[in-house]
């Protein structure tokens, strides 16, 4: 058939519902909400009247009746019109607004308020901002009548599935609302604007019933063809509520017609629209080319399809501002006809009705993991989806992909099912936690990764005690402290000729000597700071670089006093920390031959020079 006479079957009006159905669901969100329009009215402020009047009390009344500036205000949705105070803020490069009495209950009511009544008691909306209704309720947008000028015209794209003839035709139309200059809607209507048809040897027409005048869209009497092909759902269109007033696709009415003995009947389009297909054009393009994809959509993999198919015109949008010119359904064997083996599902799988809150994202991921892993089914790993989330077993499987096998899903399940039990962790957050701890590990400290700092006993302490020290490496105070403390005590700095002895001088190098002596020094950079406990390294003279032993000294509470002197875990060591060993004699014997020849006369010295200083200020 000709493309002028397929023209003339396509319809003009949308089907009976179709509007009403966007007004219902799209909830004025691109149409326009509700609006509270005000204007400046002069308003009569009388004295109360006596209950008899004589001709001197008449005059008296109209001598002291004055008029007030006042808001005239009208609703939108319940069409009230009631009076307000009026608040006038041109002259200081704002805009004008309402003032509406507010109860002691909190509601607002309509009354007149005047500008210098007390402002505890009323609410200022300027014009643009939201307030309730007093009569109705409605959520609505203060509107100075003023502002107005010419209305406002909202407008959304809809596209339906529509049957012209024997020809299955995707129709889009713009459903107007406009309010006008006096703040009233004007009838709610829709135009056809484009439609594209799909012929008996699957080719696509296209065809527009409106011309573009100043960026809107302007009626033409009759449907007119176009050449070449162009997606009718990612044609820009004005929209006072977007961005520039211009935005692109819209919202696709459910209600398909019926596409029996159509060109259209055999390619999935009704299905697809019927389950919640947003993109109906770029489904029959991939239909086109694959047309057993027909078979997924009338299956209870719908979602899977869909979502890919949403998840790059959603991209396209972002990034290019129109809609996608190819999908990439990476995740299907194009190659296979039956939905379970397009997406390299079991049989049983597909028939038990399993895996139907898979994305394509899903999909995608656990076929990744299946020709990198192949260790788990499709069933196995929706079992790791439901435990752990979706967000915690992608970031595992994209470790254990990079080649990291401390991720591996089972062994973390079994290693957070002891959390759960030990201390209460939930599973599904602890996937969370260990994958933040192993991050901050990670960067920290690479090169010494013991399976107790991978596998901590306690993740949620390990948890919250790396990101704190994370926080002091982080703090740029942090590094002023410590170059404080070390230039401080730097005359404390000793050797004997076999062991030498400096303070900390880093936040890092606490951490450090914390991973490598597998205790808990890498923690005490603020108690380190702040002198409560500074932090010495004992180290071997000719090895000055290598850990050996950490003493803590308090110095901020009158002498010096050691707080503790650990070496290696704390002088626990085996897998599981079961032996112990004693610290060295030298080790103890130096320790308190530097606290005795330089420690204690350094803070002797000290105290006399403040005591000197302190007896000169007085």
């Amino acid at each position: 058939m000709d493309v002028n006479e397929i023209a003339k079957l396509l319809p003009e009006k949308p089907r009976p519902g179709m509007v009403e159905e966007i007004l219902k669901h799209n909830k004025y969100s691109s149409l326009g909400g509700e609006f509270i329009v005000f204007k400046r009215e002069s308003i009569t402020i009388e004295p109360d009247l006596k209950r008899i009047m004589l001709p001197s009390d008449f005059e008296e009344h109209e001598r002291k009746t004055i008029r007030r500036w006042a808001a005239e205000c009208r609703c939108t949705a319940c069409h009230e019109t009631f009076i307000a105070g009026y608040e006038n803020y041109e002259n200081k490069n704002g805009l004008p607004g309402i003032k509406l009495f507010q109860g002691e209950d909190g509601q607002l009511y309509p009354a007149y308020v005047p500008l210098e009544y007390d402002d505890y008691d009323c609410t200022v909306f300027q014009s643009g901002s939201a307030a309730n209704c007093p009569y109705c309720g409605a959520r609505a947008e203060v509107k100075a009548k003023s502002k107005l000028t010419r209305g406002r015209l909202y407008q959304v794209l809809v596209a339906s599935v529509e049957a012209a003839g024997e020809y299955a035709a995707v129709v889009t139309w713009l459903v107007k609302r406009e309010l006008n200059s006096y703040g009233y809607w004007e009838e709610v209507y829709a135009i056809p604007r484009n439609a594209v048809v799909i012929d008996e040897k699957g080719r696509f027409h296209c065809f527009r019933h409106t011309d573009i005048h100043f960026f809107h869209d302007v009626p033409i009497s009759e449907w007119k063809p176009l050449t070449g092909y162009s997606d009718p759902l990612y044609k820009k269109y004005y929209n006072y509520s977007a961005v520039c007033h211009t935005q692109i696709n819209g919202f696709i009415w459910g209600d398909s017609a019926d596409l029996t003995g159509t060109t259209g009947e055999k390619t999935g389009l009704q299905t697809y629209v019927e389950k919640g297909g947003c993109h109906p054009t770029l489904y029959l393009k991939l239909w086109k080319k694959y047309p057993q994809l027909e078979n997924i959509v009338k299956s209870q993999f719908f979602d899977i399809l869909e979502s890919g198919i949403e998840n790059d015109c959603a991209r396209s949008i972002e990034y290019y501002g129109h809609g996608p010119d190819k999908i990439d359904i990476n995740f299907l064997d194009l190659d296979e006809v039956k939905p379970h083996k397009m997406l390299h599902f079991k049989k049983n799988e597909f028939k038990k009705g399993m895996l139907t809150e898979w994305d394509c994202e899903t999909a995608f991921m656990w076929l990744t993991r299946d020709n990198y892993i192949a260790d788990l089914s499709a069933t196995e790993y929706d079992e790791y989806l439901q435990l752990l989330g979706p967000d915690a077993v992608y970031t595992l499987d994209g470790q254990t992909i990079d080649g990291d096998d401390w991720f591996s899903l089972p062994e973390v399940t079994r290693y957070l099912y002891k959390q759960e039990r030990k201390h209460n962790l939930n599973v599904c957050e602890g996937a969370q936690y260990l994958i933040d701890y192993r991050e901050e590990l990670y960067r920290q400290n690479a090169n010494h990764l013991t399976n107790e700092l991978l596998w901590p006993s306690n993740l949620l302490e390990a948890h919250d005690a790396i990101m704190e020290t994370a926080a002091q490496l982080n703090d740029p105070k942090s590094h002023k402290n410590f170059k404080r403390v070390a230039q401080k005590y730097s005359s404390l700095e000793w050797n004997d000729g076999e062991l030498c002895i400096r303070v900390a001088r880093s936040n890092q190098e606490l951490v450090n000597e914390g991973r490598v002596l597998r205790h808990c020094v890498g923690r005490y950079g603020i108690n380190h700071c702040s002198e409560s406990d500074v932090i010495f390294f004992v180290r071997k003279y000719r090895r000055p670089e290598r850990s050996y032993y950490t003493l803590d000294i308090r110095m901020n509470a009158g002498e010096p006093q050691e707080v503790q002197l650990h070496g290696y875990g704390n002088e626990r060591h085996g897998k599981n920390k079961e032996y112990s060993h004693a610290i060295p004699q030298k080790v103890r014997d130096f320790c308190d031959r530097w606290e005795k020849e330089v420690l204690l006369p350094y803070y002797y010295k000290e105290l006399a020079k403040r005591k000197k200083k302190e007896s000169k200020s007085a």
